[in-house]
């Protein structure tokens, strides 16, 4: 099989971008989870005052963000160019010898050249230049703690309820439902 090199860098461009999404969406969601799911912990165990509770919802909030400006900002202000790409992929394919920088720089390639490039794309997978190793890994964190969430809304929902509301109208009057009564009867 043939492949064309803007073809190619397309498809590696793809593979860059669902890649990065990917792993950045679940790392940020996974970290924010469990950030909230421990701010009410805290809060039900020792019943915070709100303007802690306010400090809390800062916290995750402050630590949502910069997961999503490290993983999903930051990687999308670099250069996801032709050339810029071609130099990624020359550097990690040394059999490209500097061939595909040289197509995409508009230079033109002889015959032989350009057979060659055409073969070491087509046995160039795009997976093994951007491998998604910690993507599965990063997938699973995020389903359990989205799982722990929803577990912990249907197991007892009426605490999940109040934690939630607790943490987000952190100077609220919101208080913790009590599961006792003492009663006397004369």
């Amino acid at each position: 099989m043939v492949m064309e090199p803007v073809t190619f860098l397309a498809a590696l461009r793809s593979r860059l971008v669902r890649v990065l999404v990917i792993e950045g969406f679940a790392r940020v969601l996974a970290i924010t989870l469990t950030a909230a799911v421990l701010a009410i912990a805290v809060d039900w165990v020792w019943g915070l005052p709100g303007p802690v509770r306010l400090g809390l919802l800062l916290s995750v909030a402050v630590a949502a963000a910069l997961v999503a400006w490290v993983r999903l900002v930051r990687p999308f202000q670099r250069d996801l160019g032709d050339a810029a790409l071609a130099r990624f992929a020359e550097r990690r394919v040394p059999e490209l010898d500097g061939r595909l920088l040289t197509q995409v720089e508009g230079i033109a390639l002889g015959a032989r050249d350009l057979q060659t490039l055409r073969a070491v794309l087509a046995a160039t997978a795009t997976a093994r230049l951007v491998p998604a190793r910690r993507t599965p890994k990063q997938l699973a964190l995020m389903a359990v703690a989205l799982m722990a969430v929803i577990a912990a809304s249907v197991l007892t929902p009426e605490t999940a309820w109040d934690g939630f509301r607790r943490l987000l109208l952190p100077l609220g009057e919101t208080q913790w439902r009590k599961h006792t009564s003492l009663s006397v009867v004369l």
